[in-house]
């Protein structure tokens, strides 16, 4: 049975209270911003955030809007243009976010064991600090084959992940119009996959270019075609990334009043074409385009 559903119902079937969710994409690139105003929209609650990189535009709108009890992340924020998100931050100033304290090399250890179906993963990273003292999904571990230790970091199950891909069939099988970031692994270690996609294709348009499809469809859900579903991250190979909507964005959230109306503004009520009209209008979109392949 063919996978594709709106992106409402996507979510609310497989985004539930208190679930664990990992958001693929990294920094303002390919990041599944329209499932993250579905699920503020929806009201979901307790949330464990996973980001298999850094989603910084997701994660933090998810934080600031209450979604989320507990995140697993190295950092969040906006590169050179905040290198803290302001709504995380705030978040851990006022002790409202628990925090899973690993380094990023540890998230991806959970996500390999996971993938791999055994319940931990060892890692170098991190030996000799003292991660296994503050996060009690890390423990050190003697070498039995040697005189050295290591860091063991148990597995990390999404119970889904939502990706932002360029093309996917209707099944799930899809690709990246660039880098992958981790979203092979991030998929491989979820029990479910939600594909939001610029277009859906054929089955036989994906397997002109096998090597390209590194989404699988055994364990997607769900396939949401959504034009401009990244924005205003970057949308390989579809669209640049809005750097003044961005600007805007980190205006507003930096107080708790500003945040609210950005929501008010952009996300409450409003469906995704109205984000991006109000966000960017036509002519804005268009310019994003121009020159991408």
């Amino acid at each position: 049975m063919a996978k594709v559903m709106s992106l409402e119902d996507a979510i609310s079937k497989f985004v539930q209270d208190g679930s664990t969710v990992l958001i693929g994409g990294t920094y303002m690139t390919d990041e599944p911003v329209a499932a993250a105003h579905e699920i503020i929209r929806q009201g979901k609650k307790d949330l464990t955030l996973v980001l298999g990189e850094a989603a910084c535009m997701v994660g933090d709108l998810l934080i600031g809007a209450g979604c989320v009890k507990k995140i697993v992340s190295s950092l969040l924020g906006f590169m050179r243009l905040k290198p803290i998100a302001p709504r995380y931050r705030r978040a851990i100033e006022r002790c409202d976010l628990e925090v899973w304290e690993a380094e990023q090399n540890h998230v991806h250890a959970a996500l390999r064991a996971a993938a791999q179906g055994v319940p931990f993963m060892p890692t170098l990273s991190g030996v000799g600090c003292d991660y296994h003292k503050v996060n009690p999904d890390i423990k050190v571990l003697q070498d039995p084959f040697g005189d050295r230790t290591v860091n063991i970091v148990k597995a990390i199950e999404p119970d889904v992940t939502i990706v932002h891909t360029a093309t996917s069939d209707d099944w799930g099988n899809a690709q990246h119009g660039g880098s992958l970031h981790y979203d092979i692994l991030s998929c491989r270690a979820a029990k479910k996959v939600i594909v939001m996609t610029e277009q859906v294709v054929s089955y036989d348009h994906i397997r002109k270019n096998p090597d390209k499809t590194h989404v699988i469809g055994y364990n997607v859900a769900a396939v949401v075609e959504m034009p401009f579903g990244a924005y205003p991250s970057e949308g390989q190979a579809c669209y640049r990334y809005d750097l003044d909507h961005y600007r805007e964005y980190l205006r507003m959230a930096e107080t708790d009043a500003g945040f609210e109306e950005y929501l008010d503004k952009y996300v409450r009520g409003k469906a995704h074409n109205d984000f991006l009209q109000l966000a960017a209008g036509t002519n804005k979109l268009l310019e994003l385009q121009t020159g991408v392949h």
